[in-house]
């Protein structure tokens, strides 16, 4: 998360976005929040590799790679009908 140690509540979305880069607190424990955060500053080696995991992490939820694989199916989809030998798509509606 722009090259910095993530610590979150530890819920399922969050887990699921964070994985193993970054550190999770009790959800609504302010001490389990606290704890966190000494222990990061007092782990240089740790914040490293945080950042490093979630450098590498965020690259999952970049939107070009998955608009252009949509792109590709749709073009895909598109030009079955226009394939030698297919047949013509008719609505039921007969549109």
């Amino acid at each position: 998360a722009a090259g910095s140690a993530v610590i979150a509540s530890d819920l399922a979305a969050f887990r699921a976005v964070g994985g193993d880069a970054a550190r999770y607190f009790e959800v609504s424990d302010a001490a389990s929040l606290a704890r966190e955060v000494q222990s990061l500053l007092a782990s240089p080696g740790v914040i490293d590799a945080l950042t490093g995991a979630g450098s590498t992490r965020v690259e999952m939820f970049d939107w070009v790679p998955i608009v252009d694989r949509y792109r590709a199916l749709y073009e895909r989809v598109a030009n079955i009908g226009n394939a030698p030998g297919s047949v013509p798509f008719h609505s039921p509606e007969g549109e």
